[in-house]
């Protein structure tokens, strides 16, 4: 049996010429752990990483951040991956696992009502099966470890242990509770001995992840205490998927890894581009020791749903051409390649496993019915509930302006200054082309709330970019291009679109395309200026459907373009 180790281990020189400061990990159970590839029986190994856009992957893999995920990306096939829904939630985790949107899978947040209050999103609100248990449901042995959508652990067919697991509570092991239902019974004792809390980690493992920016006291010890609670997750969750890997017997396994995530949170830093080169490279370390116990012939999938631009799936097996580059696939169209894996169809079958689960499912949203079944805990609730109705009417605005703009004018009936059904009405209301008299109102009330917010000036540069009113428009617009949100300057440029100033809106759209080129979004505007000549259109055509190839008005404009070339004179 094993406990992580991070240790200041590496020698001076030997990975870069930073590398002395960079923490290694290493497995107890081994004095010196030789690089031993173990033949497992398991068909497909899942990574899921949180919190990563293929843009910033890529820039990682160039600077030889990730050397062990680029030499995985070369011998398998790389594509975008585009979620349907906000990538930075449960809800497009669990749209990747099940294949469906969230009105049918039924995981929006990551908490629902019940009857003693809040609970955590887990195998009660799942509507449909997710993959893992459509395999189970064909006979196949499954395992997963901290996968959103799986708590508890223990009430899933085969193996699955669920994100509580790493979560350190208490001064040290000894205060430190393991949920009963967190994983099946014949797993608890290894994860007892697996796990690391935050109390075992030396100071010197801390030191690499942190900057002198904290010069207060106070709060230097607070990101310390966060930076080793990240690490300690990280710390107890490998050994725990190496374990699963060499000893589970499962066909099908699913790791998810929240590391980059949680290190920007614990180091307070917007992106993972802005994390140290320790963050990189523990990681990495943990991807090396993994790959290293699956076999040639395992199917492997690393992917992620994107952060600030489009995700990616790196998959490596038979099916998939080695060093490779593939056009964009919905998040959707997931599962349909995890059930390829076993020869299985994509038809939806099997069970949600709601019915198994001791907690019953929600099968009505209205707060009325919440209230009845949550007598106990009304105030917990209204907040739940308005966080729904929120996040209800954000998925709407892409999919349906009408819908969202219908939502969000409820949502202000109950709260009339509440700041996010305000952006999302000002946005429903611009993409409608309709009621953008009533921006300026909005503006207003977000500006009362929160005075130095980007979006009060969006909102007005918005509307007096639609009257075309210019100089109005320009203080507003002028402020809010500072935001470092490439979303944020999208919108401003488009507001500059309206204005007729085109080649103003082309320079930030492809600023923002120098930050990140798998911007879906800013290829789309930048090519909406009519700007770039016949050449460049070709190239913004050719990246955007690489990225989305279903896009319609792109395919349009892709067969124009073809046919345009082919009715030039041929050069003599």
């Amino acid at each position: 049996m094993r406990r992580s180790a991070f240790r200041q281990a590496v020698p001076a020189g030997a990975e870069s010429p930073a590398s002395e400061h960079r923490p290694r990990v290493r497995s107890r159970h081994r004095s010196s752990p030789p690089a031993i590839t173990v033949v497992m029986s398991a068909k497909l190994l899942v990574m899921g990483l949180a919190g990563l856009d293929l843009d910033t992957l890529d820039a990682a893999m160039r600077r030889g951040a990730l050397p062990t995920l680029a030499r995985l990306a070369g011998r398998a096939q790389v594509r975008p991956l585009v979620s349907p829904v906000p990538p930075l939630s449960i809800a497009a985790w669990a749209t990747l696992s099940s294949g469906v949107m969230p009105d049918e899978h039924g995981l929006l947040l990551t908490e629902e009502p019940g009857p003693s209050g809040l609970r955590p999103a887990g195998k009660a609100s799942w509507r449909i099966a997710p993959v893992w248990e459509r395999l189970s449901d064909a006979g196949m042995q499954t395992a997963s470890l901290g996968w959103p959508g799986t708590l508890p652990g223990a009430t899933w067919t085969g193996t699955h242990i669920d994100p509580r697991f790493g979560e350190a509570e208490g001064l040290g092991r000894d205060d430190w509770p393991l949920p009963l239902d967190v994983a099946p019974d014949a797993f608890r004792q290894t994860l007892r001995e697996l796990r690391v809390h935050p109390a075992e980690l030396p100071r010197q493992l801390l030191a690499p992840l942190l900057t002198e920016a904290d010069a207060d006291p106070e709060q230097r010890a607070a990101r310390e205490r966060k930076v080793a609670l990240a690490i300690a997750r990280l710390a107890s969750l490998h050994p725990v998927a190496t374990e699963l890997l060499e000893t589970a017997g499962a066909e099908a396994i699913f790791l998810y890894q929240d590391w980059f995530e949680a290190a920007c949170a614990a180091l307070g830093v917007e992106s993972p581009a802005d994390l140290p080169p320790a963050a990189w490279f523990l990681f990495d370390q943990t991807l090396q020791q993994i790959l290293q116990l699956v076999s040639d012939d395992c199917t492997v999938m690393v992917l992620s749903p994107g952060a600030r631009s489009a995700g990616f799936l790196i998959a490596r097996g038979e099916r998939f051409p080695p060093g490779t580059r593939a056009a964009g696939l919905s998040t959707l169209g997931v599962p349909d390649l995890v059930l390829a894996e076993f020869g299985l169809d994509a038809s939806r079958g099997g069970s949600s496993g709601a019915d198994e689960s001791a907690a019953a499912p929600i099968t009505s949203r209205s707060l009325d019915d919440l209230l009845a079944l949550a007598p106990l805990h009304q105030p917990q609730v209204r907040a739940w509930h308005m966080r729904y109705r929120l996040a209800e009417a954000e998925l709407a605005l892409a999919r349906d302006p009408a819908r969202a703009a219908e939502l969000a004018r409820a949502i202000l009936t109950d709260e009339p200054d509440n700041i996010l059904a305000c952006g999302i009405l000002a946005s429903a209301l611009v993409a409608l082309e309709d009621g953008v008299a009533e921006l300026p109102e909005l503006a207003a009330r977000i500006a009362r709330q929160a005075p130095d917010h980007v979006w009060a000036d969006l909102i007005n540069g918005a509307y007096y970019a639609a009257r075309g009113d210019a100089r109005r428009a320009e203080p507003h617009l002028e402020r809010a291009e500072q935001s470092p949100s490439p979303d944020d300057r999208l919108r401003v440029g488009l507001a500059r679109l309206m204005l007729g100033q085109g080649e103003r809106a082309a320079g930030l759209f492809r600023a923002v395309l120098d930050e990140a080129p798998y911007n879906a979004a800013a290829l789309q505007a930048l090519l909406a200026t009519e700007l770039p000549d016949a050449d460049e259109a070709e190239t913004l055509l050719a990246r955007l459907l690489a990225i989305m190839p279903d896009h319609p008005q792109a395919r349009a404009a892709w067969t124009q373009l073809a046919q345009a070339r082919m009715a030039r004179p041929i050069p003599r």
